[in-house]
């Protein structure tokens, strides 16, 4: 299965349809990675002290010490 780690926002914004995991490292406290979107071949992970903000209908689970708000 395919693998793509996402370190800033603008990576994230440029993901269209993809197969595989999406593991989000980034993103801070004050500026966290904001997710509106969910895919319907990937499964999208929160990791590595990362921070998200999930919106819509996303979803993401979570590993290490991430934060995520919603």
């Amino acid at each position: 299965m395919k693998e793509l780690i996402i370190k800033t926002q603008k990576e994230f914004d440029k993901v269209k349809d993809f197969e595989g995991y999406i593991y989000v490292e980034g993103g801070t406290y004050d500026n966290p990675i904001i997710i509106k979107k969910s895919f319907n071949q990937a499964y999208l992970v929160i990791r590595a002290n990362s921070y998200a903000e999930l919106r819509e209908s996303s979803h993401a689970e979570l590993f290490g010490e991430s934060t995520v708000s919603a």
